[in-house]
């Protein structure tokens, strides 16, 4: 059993294929089939069922009329799978529950680690939630943020802050859409929380 942590899957969001430099054409009608295509695929190919996967949020956007077929879709995505809220993560957790999600959040210590979708960087953009977070990341005292939100932008290119960043958002170059394996201490913390 391992543990994994993703974010901004955004299914159902046309435009962030655009944004975010993915890999569709963004013409084509069917880029948003071949993007929950792609996500499933990758998702599936490293986290086996009995693995945890935390979603550090924006799993999807824009639902309007969809959340039944969203709610079906869920299930398909392997793992025991715990979702950190983002700022596109809309529905009441009881949804996501009743989706499969055996727990939704805010925020997690485990450890020295701070995981949220926002990677609590102190700069001109931020906005709603995050500053609240930046707060209690520094009542936590940890010191790593595992984090999403900023798709396929560096915190290592940041000016330096004291803090260390790991961006497991599936635009992030690196993570090439893959769900990225956690330390394992994640797994026992998790083990201990969730059997």
């Amino acid at each position: 059993m391992n543990t994994f942590a993703c974010s901004d899957q955004h299914f159902y969001h046309r435009n962030i294929i655009k944004y975010a430099e993915r890999c569709f054409d963004f013409e084509d009608e069917n880029c948003v089939i071949d993007n929950a295509k792609l996500m499933l695929e990758r998702h599936n190919d490293i986290v086996k069922p009995e693995d945890f996967c935390l979603i550090v949020g924006d799993l999807s956007a824009g639902l309007r009329g969809r959340y039944d077929h969203f709610a079906q879709l869920i299930p398909h995505l392997n793992g025991r799978k715990i979702l950190v809220r983002g700022n596109h993560d809309h529905c009441k957790d009881q949804f996501y529950l009743d989706a499969g999600f055996i727990d939704v959040v805010e925020y997690l210590v485990i450890g020295d680690y701070f995981i949220n979708h926002y990677p609590c960087y102190k700069s001109k953009w931020n906005k709603g939630k995050e500053p609240g977070f930046i707060k209690i990341l520094k009542e936590s005292g940890c010191s790593k943020i595992i984090h999403g939100h900023c798709h396929n932008k560096d915190p290592d290119t940041w000016v330096p802050d004291g803090y260390k960043r790991q961006n497991v958002s599936v635009d992030f170059e690196p993570n090439q859409y893959y769900p990225q394996p956690m330390p394992d201490e994640f797994t026992q913390h998790l083990i201990k929380l969730y059997g």
